[in-house]
């Protein structure tokens, strides 16, 4: 039998973290790990616990430090731990900055708890989830984008836009590497370029922001 998927949840509201609580508490494939009101309180404890969880249920609207100001930090102490956010807001802005600093899905917490679970199985396998009601939103920017790009493009070689493709294709480097006959560290050093370029912190922000620009298919 599989090992449950760790929990982190991170939320404010008493009612909605309390069914929350409850609904993973009855999934045997989920183990709730910890649960924090505030970003401060998460950042700080997460920073010295040793079990790390696999998954973070973030809240954007947090007394004090917000949400997405937390992404950076969330990364920071937990880099291997996905992030999905639940949110009562659906403003673009939002979205597309969770999106950007990370986050591996967007969903509002108007969503039945069932599909809550299902979401946060799917997440942890590797999926990417945007909430059916917020696609719109996505739609729009993206051709708002890609007009803003037409305009001031950014400079990826086309070396570079290869390598995100076969990023975005599900390869990791020493397969890159392999695929054009060079060094894992050349690879290594054309992904970080590609990170300054697109300003994104990992390869899944990378891919992301590529998309929503149009720089790869």
């Amino acid at each position: 039998m599989s090992q449950p998927i760790k929990i982190t949840i991170i939320e404010d509201n008493p009612s909605f973290l309390e069914t929350l609580t409850l609904a993973i508490e009855w999934d045997d494939s989920l183990k709730l790990l910890s649960k924090f009101g505030t970003a401060e309180i998460a950042l700080r404890e997460l920073s010295k616990s040793i079990e790390k969880p696999d998954l973070i249920l973030l809240d954007l609207h947090l007394p004090g430090m917000s949400g997405l100001e937390a992404l950076p930090g969330l990364f920071r102490y937990c880099p291997d731990t996905k992030v999905l956010v639940l949110s009562q807001s659906d403003a673009q802005r939002d979205i597309l900055r969770a999106i950007t600093l990370g986050a591996s899905g967007y969903l509002v917490k108007s969503n039945d708890m069932e599909s809550l679970l299902n979401s946060i199985k799917i997440t942890h396998q590797g999926g990417a989830l945007i909430d059916p009601a917020i696609a719109r939103y996505l739609i729009d920017a993206v051709k708002r984008t890609q007009s803003e790009l037409e305009q001031h493009p950014i400079p990826l070689s086309e070396r570079e836009t290869e390598i995100l493709q076969l990023l975005a294709k599900g390869l990791i480097k020493k397969e890159i590497a392999d695929h054009f006959d060079i060094t894992y560290n050349t690879v290594d050093s054309y992904v970080r370029r590609i990170f300054d370029k697109l300003d994104a912190r990992n390869s899944n922000s990378a891919i992301s922001i590529a998309h929503r620009l149009g720089l790869i298919d």
